[in-house]
């Protein structure tokens, strides 16, 4: 397993965050790896699923493997790694920025509206592909995000962060008009609940 070289460091993006496997439940923390824990145990009881004896080395690999690399170490024992833990702000930026770009030039319906805009991020809240973790809702990425929406904002931007599916940020994602496109690439392979699987076009181009 994998483990973070300093045990008393925050994970890059400041929370510590875990997926419970049997639940597929979606848990972070801005206070600590002790209050994720308390929260993960509460939701193992609550359920009443057993806790696993080794919760914390479970999370910390967890977190290492959606991450940079450098933070951690220790042996990946051939498990797969997360293919977007190499997303960082330039790439998310700038994917995002070309996005909004390519579909301002589409056409009339530049944008959705904010009606259009939430009912698209609610699926993302419970989506474990939305990478709350890369903090793109702290003050700088916020304005990064506000400037290439001008302004617009869904109800939960702050529980949504990074689609992990494009490497774009989920609250610019929703916003943009895919109009008459639709996506040539296997459906399938978006989340179930997602609005891309529906039909639209990847605004930010569909990496799969």
């Amino acid at each position: 397993m994998m483990q973070f070289k300093r045990k008393n460091s925050y994970p890059p993006g400041g929370r510590f965050f875990y997926v419970v496997p049997e639940t597929n439940t979606y848990f972070e923390s801005v206070s600590g790896m002790l209050n994720l824990l308390a929260e993960v145990e509460n939701h193992y009881n609550l359920n009443k699923l057993p806790v696993p004896e080794n919760l914390r080395a479970k999370v910390e690999d967890y977190i290492c493997r959606n991450v940079a690399d450098g933070f951690c170490d220790g042996d990946d024992e051939g498990l797969a790694r997360s293919l977007y833990r190499n997303i960082t702000y330039w790439s998310m930026e700038k994917t995002s920025r070309d996005a909004v770009k390519r579909s301002l030039g589409e056409g009339e319906s530049k944008w959705a509206t904010v009606f259009e805009a939430n009912n698209r991020a609610s699926p993302c809240l419970t989506c474990t592909h939305n990478l709350r973790h890369i903090c793109s809702t702290c003050n700088g990425l916020s304005s990064v995000v506000k400037g290439l929406t001008y302004g617009r904002q869904t109800f939960v931007n702050q529980y949504i962060g990074v689609c992990a599916m494009t490497g774009c940020f989920l609250a610019v994602m929703v916003f943009l008009k895919s109009g008459e496109y639709k996506i040539e690439l296997e459906r399938d392979k978006w989340p179930v609940n997602c609005w891309l699987r529906g039909g639209d076009k990847d605004p930010c181009q569909n990496k799969i």
